[in-house]
């Protein structure tokens, strides 16, 4: 083989030293500052790109915060209107509850009243069928007539005296 031989050493280290300086002048002149160029080139999209997201990541954080805060405000907003709803629906409950009892009152004492007028009439009709009853049981009994007076003080206690014991 050629190249381990020991005489040729001197004119391939030569070559070789040659070639290496062509090709690292070569290099150094237009491949080196090209590929500088595109690295330069690549690191500065690089670092627009990272940038640009740290930017978008504050905004995101910012819409976060902010949405977190409008999320929280109304929250609040909906938790003071349930509150005031529910104050609303309790006062008109209570001023509807106020409103029926004091109707009821009204329909009790007019009820009352009714019955009172009704009992009052029935008990004048009871009393007037009373003195008749009685007065025929006298007259069928006695066969004579009883004096008005005596039978309207006696059917009246009589009937003063029922009324007081059912009440």
């Amino acid at each position: 083989m050629p190249q381990f031989d020991v005489t040729t050493f001197s004119s391939q280290f030569f070559w070789l030293f040659i070639c290496f300086v062509v090709l690292f002048l070569f290099s150094a002149k237009s491949t080196l500052p090209r590929l500088h160029k595109v690295f330069e080139e690549r690191w500065k999209k690089i670092d627009g790109r990272m940038k640009e997201a740290e930017l978008l990541n504050k905004e995101a954080e910012e819409l976060a915060a902010k949405y977190e805060s409008d999320h929280e405000q109304a929250k609040k907003q909906a938790h003071e209107i349930v509150l005031m709803s529910a104050r609303q629906a309790s006062t008109n409950l209570n001023r509807t509850k106020a409103d029926l009892a004091k109707e009821h009152k009204k329909r009790f004492r007019d009820a009352e009243l009714v019955i009172a007028n009704k009992k009052a009439d029935a008990m004048g009709n009871v009393q007037v069928i009373a003195k008749d009853l009685v007065s025929t049981i006298i007259q069928t009994l006695s066969d004579t007539s009883p004096e008005q007076d005596a039978l309207n003080t006696a059917v009246s206690s009589s009937m003063l005296k029922r009324v007081a014991n059912e009440f």
